[in-house]
């Protein structure tokens, strides 16, 4: 359980503060409406075959304020492409089937040295939320709220994940600026850099999903660092929010949607 799993770092918990210079962040212009088919972080990404692949990310916008549902970028991989040339992803939830409710097509992704990736929303029967699952709970902080975006620079602080497999997982930073290699059954190996090393386990299809940290008095807002990309049972190895920023300013200029207030 979410709650009683962060409640043993309680003690040692260190907070991140939000830093304006390297995160851009808005407030959700989103109107209240009754939708079914809400894209919480954590949820899970299926291709056109209905394998999942990955786990929905962050709610960003570009400086043209296009939608975009931000992953990591080797989601691609083994997957069919439409006639266009691109991957297109579907939403599947906790527990469930694939739904091929239509989010939309990877339209952009880098699998070397920084993995991310930006499927373009173009579907209006699933909607882009500033939403975490967290609903293994749901009579406490089923959904919880991203309040901002902020980095993590120091080992010991304390983190969660939201991800298709493994759901809320919490434990605590381990590494800084982490460089690790992934290679594929080709034989490519890819070189990924700066991410952030903690000791919350993964299992694939996570990869793509939400990294946040919270204060227990501030429940159930929370403050997102960066998205899982690599991982086993005992390890995770995420890619900061800070770090996709920077090497999305030019091409993309990504702004980070939260929850307004």
């Amino acid at each position: 359980m979410f709650i009683e799993k962060a409640k043993k770092f309680y003690p040692i918990i260190k907070y991140s503060q939000p830093n304006s210079s390297i995160s851009t962040t808005l407030k959700s212009k989103i109107n209240k409406r009754v939708i079914e088919n809400l894209i919480l972080g954590g949820d899970g990404l299926h291709n056109i075959d209905g394998s999942l692949r990955c786990s929905a990310g962050l709610w960003v916008q570009d400086e043209n304020y296009l939608d975009y549902l931000l992953t990591a970028g080797h989601c691609y991989q083994d997957s069919p492409l439409n006639p266009s040339g691109y991957v297109d992803f579907y939403l599947q939830g906790w527990y469930s089937q694939p739904t091929y409710y239509y989010i939309g097509p990877l339209v952009y992704y880098s699998s070397v040295t920084y993995d991310y990736g930006l499927i373009r929303h173009v579907n209006t029967n699933s909607t882009l939320t500033t939403m975490i699952d967290n609903s293994d709970h749901p009579n406490l902080y089923k959904h919880l709220l991203i309040e901002e975006a902020s980095d993590i620079d120091d080992v010991g602080v304390h983190v969660c994940k939201s991800g298709f497999q493994t759901h809320v997982v919490c434990g605590t930073v381990t590494e800084l600026n982490v460089v690790s290699s992934y290679q594929l059954s080709n034989g490519r190996t890819f070189i990924w850099r700066e991410m952030i090393g903690t000791d919350m386990g993964s299992i694939g299809g996570d990869s793509g999903g939400p990294v946040f940290s919270y204060s227990p008095i501030k429940l159930p807002y929370v403050s997102v660092v960066g998205i899982s990309i690599a991982g086993d049972e005992s390890k995770t190895k995420y890619i900061p929010l800070s770090v996709i920023l920077r090497v999305t300013r030019l091409s993309h200029n990504l702004s980070i949607i939260v929850t307004p207030q």
